[in-house]
C-alpha cells in the first residue's frame, strides 16, 4: 500500500504540537486527573500522553521516543521517493514500532488512570497511616509526661474526657501515681451514662470502670469544687462545668499542692495555662479528636 502525503513538510510541525501537548499535560490540575475518557482520548492523539497525564513520566518519555523513532522512520522513507509505501523495509519497521506502542499506551494510561473511588480509596489509606503514626507517637510523649510527673511527685488533675477516651496504656500508667478528679467529672459521667447515645453511655461506663480501679489500685480522691465566690474571683464562670474543673485544681495547686492538669479538651488547657497551672500534653501532635 502506497500513500502519496506531503508527510515530510509537516513533520516538525507535527512534533512541535506534540512536545507542546506534553508539556501543557505537566500542569492539568489534581481535580482534571481523573477521568479515564480523556486519558482514552489524550492516548490515540498522542502516544505518551495518557501517560503524562497520569504522571508517569518516564514511560510517557519511552513511548514518546518509540512514536517519535516511527516518525523518523516514515520521514526518511517519504524523501527518498515522495511516498509513504508501508511496502518497504523502513516502513515495516515504522509500522511495527508504531502499532503495539500505540496500543500499550491506551490500555495502560486506561489502566492507570486514578478514578475517583481510587483515588478516594488510597487518601483514605494514607490518612489512616498517618492517624496510626500520630497516635502512636501521641501516646509516646503522654507516657513520657506522665511518668515525669510522677517522678516529680505531682498529682494528675482528670478531665472527664480522659476518663472516657484516652487508652488503655495511658490509664495503666496513670495507675502509678496519685490522681484527683473533681466532683463535677463525676456529675457530669452521672448524666452521660444516661444519654441517648450508645457509644456515649458506653463510654460513661467505662469511665466508672476507670475510676474503680483509681480507687483500689492508686492514691486517688474526689474533690469538692470550691465556692462560687472563688470561681467567679479567677475570672471563670461558676455556671459552666469546665470552668468549675479548672477551679478545682487551681485552688488545690494554691493551697500547695504539687498538680498537673490532664484534659483532652482545649477550652480546659488554655484556662489552666492562663491561670499557671501545668499542663500534661503530646506536644506538638493533633490528638485524633478533642471530646467535649
Amino acid at each position: 500500500m502506497i500513500i502519496t502525503a506531503p508527510f515530510a513538510e509537516h513533520l516538525y510541525t507535527v512534533l512541535f504540537i506534540s512536545f507542546l501537548l506534553l508539556i501543557g499535560l505537566l500542569y492539568i490540575p489534581e481535580r482534571f486527573r481523573r477521568f479515564r475518557f480523556l486519558n482514552f482520548l489524550l492516548s490515540i492523539a498522542l502516544i505518551g500522553a495518557g501517560q503524562a497525564y497520569n504522571k508517569h513520566f518516564r514511560k510517557a518519555f519511552v513511548l514518546s521516543g518509540a512514536w517519535l523513532g516511527a516518525l523518523l522512520l516514515l520521514y526518511y522513507d517519504v524523501i527518498g521517493d515522495g511516498n509513504m509505501n508501508f511496502n518497504t523495509g523502513d516502513s515495516n519497521i515504522a509500522a511495527w514500532i508504531f502499532l503495539p506502542a500505540w496500543g500499550f499506551a491506551i490500555i495502560d494510561g486506561l489502566w492507570f488512570t486514578e478514578t475517583e473511588t481510587k483515588r478516594t480509596k488510597r487518601l483514605l489509606k494514607l490518612r489512616r497511616k498517618e492517624r496510626a503514626l500520630a497516635k502512636e507517637i501521641r501516646e509516646k510523649q503522654l507516657l513520657v509526661n506522665i511518668r515525669t510527673a510522677h517522678q516529680n511527685d505531682q498529682a494528675i488533675g482528670l478531665d472527664t474526657n480522659i476518663l472516657m477516651h484516652e487508652e488503655d496504656v495511658i490509664v495503666n500508667e496513670l495507675v502509678k501515681g496519685r490522681i484527683f478528679m473533681s466532683w463535677v467529672v463525676l456529675n457530669e459521667l452521672d448524666g452521660l451514662k444516661k444519654s441517648h447515645n450508645k457509644d456515649r453511655r458506653r463510654r460513661a461506663q467505662q469511665a466508672f470502670d476507670r475510676i474503680e480501679t483509681f480507687q483500689t489500685q492508686s492514691e486517688f480522691r474526689i474533690v469538692s469544687p470550691p465556692e462560687d465566690h472563688y470561681i467567679r474571683k479567677q475570672n471563670l464562670n461558676a455556671y459552666d462545668n469546665d470552668d468549675k474543673i479548672v477551679a478545682t485544681y487551681l485552688k488545690m495547686q494554691q493551697e500547695g499542692e504539687k498538680i498537673s492538669v490532664f484534659a483532652n479538651d482545649k477550652n480546659v488547657r488554655i484556662k489552666c495555662r492562663q491561670l499557671q497551672v501545668p499542663v500534661i500534653e503530646a506536644e506538638n501532635v493533633q490528638a485524633e479528636a478533642d471530646a467535649s
